[in-house]
C-alpha cells in the first residue's frame, strides 16, 4: 500500500517537512479540530520530555523533544504562522536582548561571573521593557500574512483566543483559521 505521506525532502527545512506532512494528514481529517487541542497536544509534549529528562534516556529525550518541535510546528500551521520565519524572529530579538544585557554588564565594569542569574534576568527584562516600545516599527518588516495576524491577535492573551477559534478544513493545503 502506499502511504498519501511522502517521505521528507532533503532541500526542505525540518520545520517546512514537518508542516507539509501535518498539513497533508490535516486534509484527510487526522487533525485537530480546535487549537485548545493542539494547545493541549503540545503541553502533553513537554510533560513527555520532563519524563525522559528524569529517566535519563539520551534516546527518549531526543524523541520527546523532537515531539514538541513537531507539535509546535503543527500549532504554527494551525495559526497560519511559518515556524522558519518565527524562529528567525525569535533568535534576531534575543541577540538585540543579549546585546543590550551586554552592554549592561561592560558598563558595570563587573565580569559576566559575577552576576547572580537574577542580576541578569533583570538586565533581560528591562531589554525586553526596551524592545516593546519599538515594536511597532518593527512590524513592517515581516511578511503581508504575518503582519495581519500581530493586528488580528494583538491585546488578546492566548488563552482567551483558545476556546473560541476553529479551524475549517479546505481543500487546500493550509486550514483556514475562524472565529
Amino acid at each position: 500500500m502506499k502511504s498519501i505521506l511522502p517521505d521528507p525532502d532533503p532541500k526542505d527545512t525540518a520545520f517546512s517537512s514537518a508542516r507539509k506532512i501535518s498539513g497533508i494528514a490535516a486534509n484527510v481529517g487526522f487533525d485537530w479540530p480546535t487549537l485548545e487541542g493542539i494547545l493541549k497536544k503540545c503541553v502533553e509534549e513537554i510533560g513527555e520530555l520532563e519524563e525522559a529528562i528524569n529517566s535519563k534516556s539520551g534516546e527518549e529525550i531526543f524523541k520527546e523533544f523532537g515531539d514538541i518541535l513537531f507539535a509546535l510546528s503543527n500549532l504554527g500551521r494551525h495559526l497560519g504562522l511559518d515556524p522558519e520565519e518565527a524562529l528567525n524572529e525569535s533568535t534576531r530579538r534575543f541577540i538585540q536582548r543579549f546585546r543590550i544585557v551586554e552592554e549592561q554588564v561592560k558598563k558595570s565594569r563587573r565580569k559576566w561571573k559575577d552576576f547572580t542569574m537574577e542580576e541578569l534576568d533583570e538586565m533581560w527584562e528591562k531589554a525586553k521593557r526596551k524592545e516593546v516600545q519599538s515594536f511597532k516599527f518593527k512590524v513592517q518588516s515581516r511578511k503581508p500574512k504575518t503582519k495581519k495576524l500581530i493586528k488580528k491577535y494583538k491585546g488578546k492573551s492566548p488563552k482567551s483566543l483558545v476556546n473560541k477559534t476553529k479551524v475549517k478544513k479546505t481543500s487546500g493545503k493550509k486550514p483556514k483559521i475562524r472565529k
